[in-house]
């Protein structure tokens, strides 16, 4: 019975928590009590066994106790039913470990370290929140609420990527109010109830115009081609800069830097799935001329084959 599995799990050795993660089918309470006391051999059996029906709050206890074995964390990025919420915060486990190891080379100062680490986590959790229905947004968004990960530079990063959705969810958690309202106001091209619900929302006041001329500028229609998938966008972030540099300099500041470098990673992005276009067309080149190639000598055998 399941009891007896999970005592089993519970007083056996490492052999014994394996042949019970290694069972045809594991149901969820004796996947449950693996995850609370199972060793990291355990639970990366437990996790590449399809027969494991895994709650959801054993993936997130699976992470707090064995994130930093990177075989557990493929193994769970694996499974086609782990949830959006632990696939964050294994990006965040990654992330933090990387971060630990640059700092331990002294390869960058701790200040740019904990920068490139935070936008990185910024990065890939917008890049997550694509192509995923509302329920999976407002779950990722109560996740980064509850983890104080929902700041206004990752929402502000949103907009600037078209990720609509991800943004009506944030302001719509922020202010309590249902999504749907939210994105109303959001999507409203007067704009005229925005100021309230931003002000709700409780985000910083001096954050304000690079919002409202973000949002300005993602109700238009789009004019530079975006490609697939959220990725910021150099045409808003222009948009946005030419709104805030009439700002003061005290409150500019380090918006302003914000954004630059927001404008630099977007530039980044461009030219490299521009070198990717070129490499794809290159290769097209190359295998057209290897089939004409092909072709011709075809043509010249059965020529001279005819003669």
């Amino acid at each position: 019975s399941d009891a007896d599995l999970v005592d089993c799990a519970a007083l056996g050795d490492r052999f014994t928590q394996i042949a019970i993660a290694l069972r045809v089918r594991v149901t969820p309470p004796v996947c449950a009590a693996l995850a609370e006391i199972g060793g990291g051999d355990a639970l990366i059996e437990l996790v590449d066994n399809p027969g494991a029906e895994i709650p959801h709050s054993a993936y997130a206890r699976m992470l707090a106790r064995h994130g930093d074995v990177a075989d557990l964390r493929e193994a769970m990025l694996a499974r086609p039913d782990l949830p959006l919420t632990i696939r964050q915060s294994i990006a965040v486990a990654v992330a933090e470990t990387l971060r630990q190891f640059v700092l331990e080379r002294g390869w960058m100062s701790a200040e740019r370290t904990e920068r490139v680490t935070r936008e990185a986590c910024e990065k890939t959790t917008i890049a997550l929140s694509d192509r995923v229905d509302s329920a999976d947004i407002i779950s990722l968004v109560e996740h980064l609420h509850a983890s104080d990960q929902l700041t206004p530079a990752l929402m502000l990063r949103a907009v600037l990527s078209h990720g609509l959705g991800f943004a009506e969810a944030a302001f719509a958690e922020l202010a309590d109010i249902p999504l749907a309202r939210a994105a109303a106001l959001l999507q409203d091209r007067r704009g005229a109830g925005f100021p309230a619900l931003y002000r709700k929302a409780g985000l910083p006041q001096g954050l304000f115009p690079a919002f409202d001329a973000a949002l300005s500028a993602l109700r238009e229609p789009a004019k530079d081609g975006a490609a697939a998938g959220l990725h910021l966008s150099r045409r808003m972030i222009e948009r946005v800069l030419s709104a805030c540099s009439r700002l003061p300099a005290d409150d500019a500041g380090k918006l302003l830097a914000l954004l630059r470098r927001y404008e630099s990673e977007a530039a980044r992005e461009e030219a490299r799935e521009m070198s990717l276009a070129l490499i794809d067309d290159a290769a097209l080149d190359a295998a057209l001329g290897h089939v004409e190639e092909g072709i011709a000598r075809a043509i010249a055998v059965r020529s001279r084959l005819a003669a």
